[in-house]
């Protein structure tokens, strides 16, 4: 009988020990589950931090570097959120590379990839446009512009072009393609213009430099003093220094200028024509 209660104890205290190990292991495993999701959520966090900061320098070198961050991102943590900051961000890349003469393929098939999205009056407005972008990749002879086939106003509610530089940036591409021609100050632009402040914003935006205006024109390329130190990762500055020395033949400061611009963006077409010129009139003189 002795024997039975002393077997008994020992499975009781088996069974127990075997329970416990089992609890552990379970608490283990949770523990490290929460651990991993919290290292996820972090690397999440520092990747869509780092693609903001390089997509708010606005300019074709730092939308290619967000891109790179935010599609890391995306991979870690499928959302619609991220998923349509991405879709802009190529918006404004292939934008950027039809106005600057650059074919990157890759950005059409990301593109692809990446459609359909979640369906918003403002991302009808950038689709759109980008299709034309899309069955138009170059700028052809005289660079006649992408323009809708019907005129339309847009809803500029959905802008908040009174406190970002970006969206103010994003209306005056659409406003362009779906209702004026910019360059040419018609009554009705005017009114339109005078009507919303946009004038006045125009003036804000490009007195502050910031960068989706500066390279809009020339004459506020050469109000920025120091430009090409200041801003050393803007190809599209860079690129306008080199020609301007090009222009005055300091052929050396142009080819340093060219060489500093393909270091950023290496199929930036003008840079590689820069380059070629300067070859030329090196033999030729």
């Amino acid at each position: 009988m002795s024997i039975n209660v002393t077997n008994i104890k020992k499975k009781t205290i088996f069974f127990i020990i075997s329970v416990l190990i089992v609890l552990s292991a379970c608490v283990k495993n949770k523990t490290l589950k929460s651990t991993v999701s919290n290292l996820s959520a972090l690397k999440y966090q520092k990747l869509v931090k780092k693609g903001n900061y390089y997509f708010d320098k606005q300019h074709l070198y730092g939308w290619r570097k967000s891109l790179g961050y935010y599609e890391q991102a995306y991979l870690l943590r499928k959302n619609n959120q991220l998923r349509d900051k991405i879709y802009l961000n190529l918006f404004f890349i292939a934008l950027r590379e039809r106005e600057e003469g650059i074919l990157n393929k890759k950005t059409y098939k990301n593109l692809n990839i990446l459609e359909p999205f979640t369906k918003s009056k403002k991302q009808d407005y950038i689709s759109v446009m980008l299709k034309d972008i899309k069955e138009n990749p170059f700028l052809p002879p005289r660079g006649k512009k992408l323009k809708f086939l019907k005129k339309k106003e847009l809803d500029l509610s959905l802008f908040d072009i009174n406190n970002s530089a970006i969206d103010f940036y994003l209306y005056l591409k659409l406003l362009d393609y779906y209702t004026f021609d910019l360059n040419k100050n018609d009554k009705k632009m005017i009114e339109y213009f005078k009507k919303h402040n946009i004038y006045s914003l125009i003036k804000k935006y490009t007195l502050s430099f910031s960068s989706p205006f500066i390279y809009q024109k020339q004459s506020v390329l050469r109000l920025i003093k120091g430009g090409q130190e200041k801003y050393t990762d803007f190809a599209e500055i860079m690129l306008s220094y080199g020609q301007r020395k090009f222009r005055i033949r300091k052929y050396k400061e142009a080819k340093v200028l060219f060489k500093k611009v393909l270091e950023l963006i290496p199929d930036y077409t003008k840079a590689i024509n820069g380059l070629a010129n300067i070859s030329f009139f090196a033999v030729n003189n």
